[in-house]
């Protein structure tokens, strides 16, 4: 065989090879769950190193409920018969998320969602719930040195204060002018509230509660702890939302739905999140500010 036929047959055997290699990376990742970059942060400190759905104990200093229900959504689809692969990505806002499953670039958001966070909702395709209605139980955070703040005990103390929130968060966008607030900030960037309460340009946030015997709760270095005595209680449910533009995601949502019950079957998802401190005893007593 002359030279120029051995290259020829090299070239054809190259291309053969990258196409493979191709196609296998495309169909290695059949579909892609969004998840907050913070929240993919403690997930692989929540992992260290283990698989999902080999996790029965929630208990951890990286619980919260974000990350054990991205847990839970791999286990449901497990469970629920799904055997494609796919991939978490992260997003960098609330806004951002919502779009790209809207638009079908990403199929799952892998934490729970209040279905009026969307203003299309026939692009969207919800689980079960997985938070009922009424159990969605969040305390009002502050920088540890707001002694302003920290000395709140009823909703009338609240009227020189100011919070934190963004819109894309219907139900906390809702639920804040009913405490009598002098002002509610927004941004769309969960990083950017934490900052900003704990610098005493807000007074607070609103978030679940953590599973620490303080309740703290810490993003990136910066500790954050609840207004001891007080809390707020969201109306509503939650659930994961499958894009609905998404080829597969009829077949998505069959396969969540299937495994939460199943979850709910072994009271997984009970223990997972009261293992994350979000359904938790210690506040139980506590003053509820909000109707």
């Amino acid at each position: 065989m002359n030279t120029s036929k051995i290259n020829t047959l090299t070239r054809i055997i190259s291309c053969v090879f990258f196409a493979y290699i191709y196609v296998g990376q495309v169909n290695s990742e059949s579909f892609h769950i969004i998840i907050p970059a913070d929240v993919k942060q403690d997930y692989l400190r929540f992992l260290d190193g283990r698989d999902p759905l080999s996790i029965h104990d929630f208990d951890s200093k990286h619980a919260r409920r974000d990350v054990v229900e991205v847990v839970l959504l791999e286990q449901a689809l497990s469970l629920g018969g799904n055997q494609d692969s796919y991939k978490i990505l992260t997003g960098t806002s609330t806004a951002t998320n919502t779009h790209r499953l809207e638009v079908g670039s990403v199929e799952i958001i892998g934490t729970s969602v209040w279905k009026s966070m969307f203003s299309d909702q026939s692009k969207i395709l919800f689980s079960s719930a997985m938070i009922e209605n009424g159990r969605f139980v969040s305390g009002l955070y502050t920088s540890p040195h707001n002694q302003h703040m920290l000395s709140v005990k009823t909703k009338q103390d609240l009227k020189d204060k100011s919070a934190i929130s963004s819109r894309m968060w219907s139900v906390d966008w809702k639920t804040l002018p009913t405490l009598n607030l002098s002002k509610i900030w927004h941004t769309d960037q969960w990083k950017k509230m934490v900052e900003m309460v704990n610098n005493q340009q807000v007074d607070f946030l609103i978030a679940p509660f953590q599973s620490s015997s303080d309740l703290a709760l810490v993003i990136n270095g910066v500790r954050l702890i609840p207004v001891p005595g007080v809390k707020v209680i969201f109306h509503g449910t939650r659930h994961f939302a499958v894009s609905k533009t998404a080829k597969n995601g009829e077949k998505l949502l069959e396969y969540i739905n299937n495994g939460i019950s199943q979850l709910q079957a072994q009271n997984m998802i009970e223990k997972a999140y009261n293992q994350a401190g979000f359904y938790n005893h210690q506040v139980k007593d506590w003053q509820q500010l909000n109707d």
